[in-house]
């Protein structure tokens, strides 16, 4: 199901309208939620219906007791996280699907490391199949210089964090993980 929602979640980067690059992270994400689930829509009419799965947007993640996290098998989260999106069975720890992470003004150090942060603490503690970042309105040089400024910050950092970068409306969406960005940033330059 993770492939699936990464394929409704790439045809949904591609179709938001151009007017959406110029405002805020929240009405962005609003029309990125909506065009996702069409997709789900579009999913379910041609298969069976998504039995509790969910596409929930600003969840609050709870840090759970050491007890809740053994019977579960995972481990309490480090800090309360409230990712921008979740694709995930709410209640249990059976479906952990996707998490994502959006930004869509000129990224700062502080604010890539901390989602990667995010990102890497639902993966690593909570099970979550696939962590996203996902980023308009910064360029591929950009994440490379910030990687480049983390100075080695980004040891602890999931490098499978799948990364979706949409310079403007009229750019192609560039797509790789966090390893793969982290590995041009320490290529020598020849």
């Amino acid at each position: 199901m993770g492939d699936r929602f990464l394929d409704w979640l790439r045809w949904a980067i591609q179709h938001v309208g151009d007017g959406y690059f110029g405002h805020s992270e929240r009405v962005y994400c609003y029309e990125l939620y909506h065009l996702i689930r069409v997709k789900m829509y579009m999913y379910e009419r041609q298969n069976p219906p998504l039995r509790n799965l969910f596409l929930h947007s600003e969840l609050v993640k709870r840090i759970i007791t050491q007890e809740e996290a053994d019977f579960h098998n995972v481990w309490p989260l480090e800090a309360l996280r409230i990712p921008d999106f979740l694709f995930h069975t709410p209640g249990n720890f059976d479906n952990q699907i996707a998490t994502m992470e959006v930004k869509v003004v000129e990224l700062q150090a502080d604010d890539f490391y901390d989602d990667l942060s995010k990102l890497s603490d639902m993966i690593e503690r909570y099970n979550y199949q696939i962590a996203i970042f996902h980023c308009i309105n910064n360029s591929l040089n950009r994440l490379r210089l910030l990687i480049h400024r983390m100075n080695g910050g980004w040891v602890a950092l999931n490098p499978n964090i799948i990364i979706f970068i949409r310079e403007n409306f009229h750019a192609r969406i560039q797509e790789l993980t966090l390893g793969e960005l982290i590995e041009r940033v320490n290529r020598p330059i020849i």
